[in-house]
């Protein structure tokens, strides 16, 4: 059954259900500079997934040896 996210979250949560069990990622983007400054208006960093609890973390650091 699928959590409710709490109000106060800034954040939302990808959820996959595996063989492993069910893992919880979410993803950060920055993006840098002001509207008005042109030479930085478009860029912007993805990040990759980080875990959202202690089980996905733990399952993660295991399979990576």
């Amino acid at each position: 059954m699928a959590r409710r996210p709490h109000r106060d979250t800034a954040h939302v949560e990808l959820r996959i259900r595996t063989h492993y069990g069910d893992l919880a990622f979410f993803s950060m983007i920055a993006t840098f500079g002001a509207p008005e400054d042109v030479t930085l208006s478009e860029v912007g960093v993805e990040e990759a997934f980080f875990p959202v609890d202690g089980p996905t973390e733990a399952l993660l650091r295991r399979l990576s040896g």
